[in-house]
């Protein structure tokens, strides 16, 4: 990662090297010594203790943590071939089932104005919504927005 910064608003920029897909092989191996971390080098069992640390953080601190999401698709290479790791955290979408079911709840566990960013999530991007998800949930923000 070359920058990680806090945005007014809510959320992170993060600036990566370039990454590109890796051939499933490499990928195989990595999840296995993923999953095996005696079998792995110091720098990967130093990594998988480091994001079992967050990850335990994260479920006794973080309300809707999802806790490690590493799949297939989380295993990028560098141009120089190491493997790397993204997105290995996240929350669940219940966080926005929240916030439209109950904004004033939802405000009082979540800084609505850290909340600029919510609408460009990845998982919102997709087509698989139902019609008008977006605005219920900008009415939302708003409604949580008026009771903070």
């Amino acid at each position: 990662m070359d920058l990680a910064t806090p945005l007014e608003g809510g959320g992170h920029l993060a600036v990566l090297e370039y990454l590109h897909a890796p051939e499933s092989d490499v990928v195989q191996e990595f999840m296995r010594q993923w999953e095996h971390p005696a079998e792995a080098d110091a720098e990967l069992r130093a990594l998988r203790h480091e994001v079992d640390r967050i990850d335990e953080y994260g479920r006794c601190h973080v309300r809707w943590w999802v806790g490690i999401d590493l799949g297939d698709r989380h295993v990028l290479l560098s141009t120089d071939g190491n493997p790397k790791v993204i997105d290995l955290f996240g929350l669940t979408s219940l966080l926005v089932d929240d916030l439209i079911s109950d904004p004033q709840a939802f405000a009082r566990h979540v800084p609505v104005d850290q909340c600029r960013y919510l609408l460009d999530m990845p998982d919102l991007q997709a087509d698989d919504h139902p019609a008008g998800h977006l605005d219920r949930i900008r009415t939302a923000l708003a409604k949580a927005a008026s009771a903070s």
